[in-house]
């Protein structure tokens, strides 16, 4: 898309912003009408709360104004005045006509619309002891545990017609869940039944465009293209759905679903171009009554305004991203290194037929969504820039980097295998990127037997520690059960978890020899043991953040193997064979939070301090600032798991 229509995405958002401030009330609540025709003739206003909770969600992610921010700050004090004692809310406004007219429980639609509002604005805004409380909701309402839920919070007693089970309102569950780290199957499995019918139907919504747009906002399963085929199937020859509404709603799946935003760019157009005064005109949204075989709908301009502004505010993110947008933490220099590294990858692959090359693509992408890739990457460069002026040629940076790059994907391929999650169609990607990898090192260092020696053992130590995690980490699973082997896992001192990544090193010693010529001297064994440190504490930070995932798949890490002896001995068994998931998983949290976390922090930030140590002992770097950033990295995660536990510790005792 050109400049001029970046420029026209600006200013649609400042006049849309302009008419929402204009409609926003005093109380900071944003109208919604009710209409018996489709164009919304003659609507009557209605004292409903779950428009305000839509419309603070679709902006949650527009920081484009002062403007924005104010109408947030007044939809966040509305939202939360609506509350109930047990974080609940109520479709109607409190104490207003229709509450009294036309009275509905409260309900879990409108009360994980407007966490999930009130969260993506800002965390801050729900406190753990509310989490709690909704959680606790959710268990009151779900028709079998785990769910899925019933729409209306109503004693177990009431009459049958309040205990529907819908799609959209789980799937609204499911988003506000997942902003916890909580996926259900049960959940996945009900949207994938949608999914796979294309039955995306609701009682409460008119067309199938908002369940789509909820689903797409915490699904990424396995049938996301499905998704997206059904929406590109319903797409107009105008470029449309049919109205700004629906419109709007399938840019924000699609984006969500991870589409392309380029091919949106039409449909974007189309949205741009039916924006009248500022607004988008009103559509149904909500199906909210029918009386005598008439339809009356629920929807406004200003919840058009909302999703049309989001759609917006995403294509702009997204095409600044693909324009070459700065990544973050990626100065200019970095960024023309990194792009270097990646097309001397992208060369290698462009030799092999169309259907290889797409699906390195596309696992090529997802590793360069990862957190840690950035790092492999350019560690190299980041480490010959750490010398200053006594530095070695760039060129040799980049080759490693990009060697960097063949063993990370390489490995993140076996790893899935590991984990028996492995797609044999990307086996031999895995293949190709592990020769590469040999093969650099064979061309740069080909006459030097000291240095091939050096990445001999590095590689061993590799394939020795996965060997040793998939014989001895791994418990048998079958649906919530976990069997849990005779003997678990003992990582001692946890020399095999910086094993497993000690590629790491490979790209900076090379850079340190070729600067030295030593491969013996003691600032290359500081360096292998600042990096050896520095994946151990990690590694030790991630476990701690992923080990309800890992205990679930059954992986044992040292977390997991924390928490299961911890438990064995509390219980009184000293050979536990089965736990069921689902039944001890409160039981399992509490052990891990009142003593696993700080067992597990507290030698995290051991490793932080040793490795800081070791960096110090390192003096031909003039510069280490990029390398005190990655320990202050998890340093710093580590210090707010430990201070998240008082608000964790607070959440139990609130669940329970």
């Amino acid at each position: 898309m050109n400049q001029a229509k970046h420029k026209n995405i600006n200013e649609a958002i400042k006049l849309g912003t302009n008419f929402l401030t204009k409609s926003q009330r005093k109380d900071g609540s944003l109208p919604s009408f009710i209409s018996a025709s489709r164009r919304f003739d003659n609507p009557e206003e209605k004292q409903s709360v779950f428009p305000t909770c839509l419309i603070l969600s679709s902006l949650s992610g527009l920081d484009h104004s002062t403007d924005i921010k104010k109408i947030k700050d007044k939809a966040v004090k509305f939202l939360l005045n609506q509350k109930s004692e047990f974080w609940s809310w109520n479709y109607w406004r409190r104490n207003s006509r229709e509450s009294k007219s036309t009275p509905y429980p409260d309900d879990l639609d409108d009360t994980c619309c407007a966490l999930v509002a009130l969260i993506s604005t800002d965390s801050k805004n729900v406190p753990v002891k509310a989490i709690a409380k909704a959680v606790n909701l959710l268990a009151y309402c779900e028709s079998k545990e785990g769910g899925p839920y019933y729409t209306w919070i109503t004693p177990p007693d009431a009459d049958k017609s309040w205990k529907d089970i819908d799609l959209a309102v789980n799937s609204n569950v499911a988003f506000f869940l997942s902003l916890q780290g909580v996926a259900l199957p049960n959940l996945v499995a009900l949207a994938e039944r949608a999914i796979k019918s294309e039955k995306y139907d609701s009682v409460y919504y008119h067309s199938p465009y908002p369940v789509i747009y909820f689903i797409s906002r915490w699904y990424r399963g396995k049938m996301k293209d499905k998704i997206i085929a059904y929406l590109l199937k319903k797409r107009l020859k105008n470029n449309s759905w049919g109205d700004p509404l629906k419109t709007a709603l399938a840019v924000n799946a699609l984006i969500n679903l991870g589409y392309e935003k380029e091919r949106l760019a039409e449909s974007v157009g189309y949205i741009l171009e039916n924006q009248v005064g500022g607004k988008w005109k009103a559509s149904p949204l909500i199906i909210e009554l029918q009386k005598k075989k008439q339809t009356y709908y629920s929807g406004s301009a200003e919840l058009t305004t909302a999703f049309c502004l989001e759609a917006l505010g995403k294509f702009s993110e997204r095409s600044e991203s693909m324009k070459g947008g700065r990544k973050a933490g990626m100065d200019d220099e970095a960024k023309r290194v990194h792009k270097k590294i990646i097309e001397i990858v992208d060369r290698t692959f462009s030799r092999f037929d169309p259907e290889m090359v797409n699906d390195f693509s596309n696992v090529k992408k997802k590793i360069l969504k990862g957190d840690g890739v950035n790092a492999i990457t350019l560690l190299p460069y980041y480490f010959r820039k750490s010398l200053g002026k006594k530095s070695i040629d760039e060129t040799i940076a980049i080759k490693l980097g990009a060697a960097g790059f063949y063993g990370w994907m390489a490995y993140t391929i076996y790893d899935d295998f590991f984990d028996d999650e492995g797609d044999p169609k990307v086996l031999s990607l895995a293949n190709v990127c592990l020769r590469e990898l040999v093969s650099i090192y064979d061309s740069e260092f080909s006459n030097d037997e000291n240095f091939l020696k050096f990445f001999r053992n590095i590689m061993d130590r590799i394939d020795s520690a996965n060997f040793w995690e998939t014989n001895n980490c791994r418990a048998k699973t079958s649906g919530s059960r976990l069997t849990i082997p005779d003997r678990l896992p003992d990582y001692g001192n946890m020399k095999r978890l910086a094993d497993r990544s000690i590629g790491f090193v490979l790209g900076p010693v090379a850079i340190l020899y070729l600067h030295s010529g030593n491969i013996e001297s003691m600032e290359i064994k500081s360096l292998v043991a600042f990096f050896e440190n520095y994946i151990i504490a990690r590694q030790l930070n991630d476990d701690a953040h992923d080990w309800e995932e890992d205990i679930k798949a059954g992986r044992l890490s040292p977390a997991v193997t924390s928490v299961l002896k911890k438990y064995a001995k509390q219980i009184g068994k000293k050979s536990v064979k089965e736990i069921d998931l689902n039944k001890e998983i409160g039981e399992l949290q509490k052990i891990f939070w009142h003593e696993v976390i700080q067992d597990i922090c507290g030698k995290t930030l051991f490793h932080i301090k040793k490795a800081r140590k070791h960096l110090l002992d390192i003096t031909a770097m003039e510069n280490k600032a990029a390398f005190e950033g990655m320990l202050a990295s998890v340093e710093n995660s580590a210090r707010e798991a430990l201070a998240e536990q008082k608000e964790m510790l607070e959440f139990l005792k609130e669940y329970a």
